[in-house]
């Protein structure tokens, strides 16, 4: 879907219509409604969060919705909220004008969902929340984020940036609130939207004013099928023409990708590296955050003290945010005002604070070894828990980070697999459970503590094996240290008999 660009050029901040004005109050306060289906009959398929938003959304606006989930529970979550649950699989969609599709629902591979299949034979269309949000909010501009890695905190960064502003902005998607759980904006609004391989992969007509790529490692495989099925999903974030590309070049594909988007000539691509100097875009070399975009090279900030933006990883996701700012408006004073004060989000590299001398980090979003790495590379001593369920990529491909670790221990799914293969570079305890190697990592790094001294959760696997997400896993590290600090408080014994003979 192309449309007029509502983002003005990099280079004339006079013309940006969010440049002095207020935001419009009034217009935030208004809840999405979808008033183009009034009267019309629209299927909900899943009724996780963002089908109950769609499912609000659009019987906000007069349509008639009728919901399935293949989950009881959320079928009778569905009766309850006052809607009308139907079997499509045994009923046949009837008379259906509209099929909303939640992003869990797999379109192709392994193979089509049965309803989905049945939809595309009759002909209805099948539509995501993001293209409902951008029909119901037209005139708004829109900054997506995708990637593999580092795309919440470029999201919930740039969304902090953009706030601090004075901007009015919107942040959510895969990030926090579904995007129909957002309010309405106008054309002084910004949404800022992290979109997943799953969002992208439903969504055919949407654009992008800022299109935000941070990096591509082999991931969800289990719902693309190969590594190129995943990455043909993400490439949907550039479809249509015109706005403006910010691409992470740091790694083979997404390099690739830059060439081409250049080659194709039809947006502003702008390339940001935390790894060397690029020609035209923007980088980070030592901490050094530099604007390469006007052919010049210009000084903006150095970005190893900020505490929630710890390691090259977090600095290239800075770069990533301080781009898609300056193409929204954001003049670099501002951006180095808001960056410095920025809170971070929980679960990526967030310290829970320090028990006893050791340093317990919850870096549970790392779900998959590429993330994981990137945490091993910003500490010196390291008591690492890692494992949960795998996702397909092999666990020696972190045999190079491993120089700071003193001693791992695996949980999970992929405990006994991932032991197997690490103790060859590092000890390594099969713990079985993240209660167990939270214990054995904290009596063992109190013996050992100096003022480097780390227990990291970065699993590098998905959570599925042990916990509900990747927060619930995040938040029962948190609740051990918390125990662990009110035990120290209270005077309590902090290592097991014998362990610091």
């Amino acid at each position: 879907m192309e449309r007029a660009n509502n983002c003005c050029s990099f280079l004339d901040y006079r013309c940006h219509p969010w440049s002095n004005r207020a935001s419009n109050f009034e217009a935030s306060l208004k809840m999405i409604q979808i008033t183009k289906y009034c009267g019309q009959k629209v299927g909900i398929l899943g009724f996780g969060a963002t089908g109950v938003s769609a499912a609000e959304s659009l019987s906000k606006g007069g349509a008639n919705v009728l919901i399935w989930d293949d989950h009881w529970k959320q079928r009778c979550f569905a009766v309850r909220s006052g809607f009308r649950v139907i079997d499509f699989s045994l009923e046949g969609l009837g008379d259906l004008d509209l099929l909303f599709v939640s992003p869990g629902v797999p379109l192709v591979y392994p193979e089509p969902n049965p309803i989905v299949a049945m939809a595309r034979s009759s002909r209805i269309k099948i539509i995501s929340d993001i293209e409902l949000l951008q029909g119901s909010c037209p005139s708004a501009c829109y900054v997506g984020v995708t990637g593999t890695n580092g795309k919440s905190t470029v999201t919930s960064l740039l969304g902090h940036v953009l706030s601090s502003s004075g901007k009015s902005v919107q942040t959510g998607g895969n990030l926090g609130e579904p995007a129909l759980s957002l309010q309405m904006l106008d054309a002084e609004g910004i949404y800022v939207l992290e979109l997943s391989s799953y969002q992208l992969d439903l969504t055919q007509k949407a654009f992008f004013d800022v299109a935000v790529w941070t990096n591509l490692s082999l991931d969800h495989i289990e719902r693309h099928g190969s590594l190129d099925g995943y990455i043909r999903a993400k490439k949907t974030i550039f479809e249509g023409s015109g706005g403006c590309a910010v691409v992470g070049v740091d790694d083979e594909v997404s390099q690739k990708l830059f060439n081409e988007l250049v080659e194709k000539n039809d947006r502003m691509v702008i390339p940001v590296s935390a790894e060397r100097h690029v020609d035209n875009g923007v980088s980070v070399v030592n901490g050094i955050l530099r604007d390469d975009i006007n052919s010049r090279s210009v000084h903006v900030m150095n970005v190893q003290g900020i505490a929630s933006l710890q390691g090259t990883h977090n600095w290239h996701n800075a770069a990533l945010a301080y781009a898609a700012a300056r193409a929204v408006g954001v003049r670099m004073p501002a951006f180095i005002d808001s960056v410095g004060i920025y809170p971070g989000l929980p679960h990526r590299m967030e310290t829970i604070g320090t028990v006893n001398g050791v340093t317990y980090i919850n870096d549970s979003k790392a779900t998959n070894v590429a993330a994981t790495a990137k945490a091993l590379s910003c500490f010196q001593k390291i008591y690492w828990i890692v494992g949960g369920r795998a996702k397909g990529t092999s666990v020696k491909e972190l045999v190079p980070a491993l120089s700071g670790v003193v001693h791992a221990y695996t949980i999970g799914e992929s405990g006994k697999h991932f032991e197997a293969i690490l103790q060859e570079w590092v000890p390594v305890t099969n713990s079985r459970t993240l209660a167990i190697a939270f214990d054995q990592a904290t009596d063992l790094a109190t013996c050992n503590m100096d003022s480097d001294t780390v227990v990291l959760l970065s699993p590098g696997c998905a959570s599925f094996d042990q916990f509900v997400n990747f927060e619930a896993r995040g938040e029962a590290f948190r609740k051990l240290v918390v125990e662990l600090n009110q035990l120290e408080k209270d005077g309590g014994e902090l290592t097991m008999d014998g362990v610091c003979e």
